[in-house]
């Protein structure tokens, strides 16, 4: 318990966030959420690592939160799970659904290109349906709608497509600028053409559940699990990815290289 108690409790306002020069760029499509609307929650927990944190640092954290975790241990909790960099649907999906876990909530998008800080896109999942394809065809599926909810709202700006970088809230969008507009576009071509471009998902398990994430087929793709205690609330807690390019300190990625045009049909 003190591995988790040390760590502060990070609060987060409503405002469009940025993690280590990561701008999240579309938010989780939620209907209720209108810009204009109600005042959103106040954030009182977080998943994900601080910008500054090293990342052995949060390895160890996340590590300890199923370890030694917070309550009762077959009481349901909301996890990151974070990949060792972006996967195809089929392959996030593999040891998710080996460890046996029905629910997957948010998935997060991001396609990691050398000297380019690429965005990251969050995208709910539907409900928990049974499916031949398990997890693979619903995380498939949130991917492709996110990028396609992201190229209309580069170009319908303020039109009511939520962004921002937690669950259950949402900031106004405003016109991308070129860069912006060919990193989402880069994103979406990748997506569409099946390619690695999961990087986390939001879960909800048991410990028991989340423990044998990482001893599930598959697991070989997870880099960390982090669980929050069992009484933390859908909407009320922020999550800061934790991308592949973080290899020692959490800190902006590089971005002075030039996007990468999508591929040509046939390449």
């Amino acid at each position: 318990m003190d591995a988790v108690a040390a760590r502060p409790v990070r609060a987060v306002g409503w405002f469009l966030f940025i993690v280590a020069g990561v701008v999240i760029v579309v938010a989780m499509l939620t209907a209720a959420l209108r810009p204009g609307g109600s005042t959103p929650p106040i954030m009182s927990d977080a998943l994900g690592p601080e910008n500054g944190e090293r990342v052995d640092d949060y390895l160890s954290f996340a590590a300890s939160t199923l370890d030694d975790p917070v309550g009762d241990p077959g009481a349901p909790r909301w996890a990151l799970v974070s990949y060792d960099g972006a996967r195809p649907a089929g392959e996030a999906a593999a040891a998710i659904d080996a460890a046996g876990i029905e629910r997957i909530s948010q998935v997060l998008i991001n396609t990691p290109v050398e000297s380019v800080s690429m965005p990251v896109i969050p995208a709910a999942v539907a409900a928990p349906i049974s499916t031949d394809d398990g997890h693979s065809g619903p995380l498939g599926r949130a991917a492709t709608s996110a990028v396609t909810n992201g190229i209309y709202a580069l170009d319908h700006p303020g039109e009511g497509v939520p962004t921002a970088g937690t669950t259950g809230e949402q900031a106004p969008l405003r016109p991308a600028d070129a860069r912006e507009r060919a990193k989402i576009e880069l994103t979406a071509d990748i997506v569409e053409r099946g390619g690695g471009a999961i990087i986390g998902v939001i879960v909800r398990a048991d410990i028991a559940q989340l423990r044998a994430l990482t001893d599930a087929p598959g697991s070989s793709a997870v880099r960390s699990v982090e669980a929050l205690p069992p009484d933390a609330a859908w909407g009320r807690f922020a999550v800061r990815p934790f991308l592949a390019g973080y290899t020692d300190v959490v800190e902006p990625l590089a971005d002075d290289a030039a996007v990468p045009e999508p591929a040509r049909p046939g390449e």
